[in-house]
């Protein structure tokens, strides 16, 4: 019968059809976060490895100025924390585009967000551990050069491992925060994209 005519029984579609629910805000707050920090880390993480580079080079041009010369560890490049500083550097391209999927309120934004907490989170233990060795190394040979130009220069051995414990914590946060949301609070992924969908006729 027309659905003008009235007497037609009034059409109705089943609640389950319906999608009712109201999209969820977290994605939004979520999402642009990993974008922001993964700018930021990004550029950071160039600038840092840029500097890795250059130390070397500019340690070795005023060496011949300071007495008692430098610690060997300033005037080479550790291969190992170049290669995580730069795998770090680019892993931060995941939590961007990560970000960008949760914007979109794609499903598979969950899992991306947590492959690359699960990752960054041993990037930074990897990286303190060896920046740890390295800075040990720098003092050892501080204690035993302490005429040294350097030596006397050298900031204390307190306020670098205080440096070394920020870089940690700092590190570690949003990593954490995304493991504990994803795994812990929001498990679901269809929940990232329940509200959005057109509503079934």
């Amino acid at each position: 019968m027309n659905d003008l005519d009235p007497a037609a029984p009034p059409t109705t579609h089943n609640a389950d059809d319906l999608n009712f629910d109201e999209p969820a805000k977290w994605p939004k707050i979520v999402g642009i976060i990993s974008i922001v920090l993964a700018g930021v880390g990004f550029v950071c993480g160039g600038i840092g490895t840029g500097f890795m580079f250059l130390t070397p080079g500019i340690m070795r041009t005023v060496e011949s100025d300071l007495t008692g010369g430098v610690p060997p560890q300033v005037l080479t490049i550790d291969p190992a924390l170049t290669a995580i500083m730069v795998f770090g550097t680019l892993w931060a391209v995941v939590l961007f585009v990560a970000g960008v999927s949760l914007l979109g309120r794609k499903p598979a934004a969950r899992m991306m967000h947590i492959v690359y907490a699960a990752v960054a989170v041993l990037l930074t233990f990897v990286s303190t551990y060896l920046s740890m060795q390295q800075q040990q190394a720098i003092s050892d040979w501080v204690a035993q050069n302490p005429d040294s130009e350097y030596a006397q220069t050298m900031h204390s051995e307190m306020g670098a491992m205080i440096g070394v414990a920020f870089g940690l914590a700092l590190g570690l946060l949003w990593p954490v925060f995304l493991l504990f949301w994803f795994l812990i609070v929001k498990r679901d992924a269809a929940e990232i994209s329940r509200g959005v969908q057109e509503v079934v006729a």
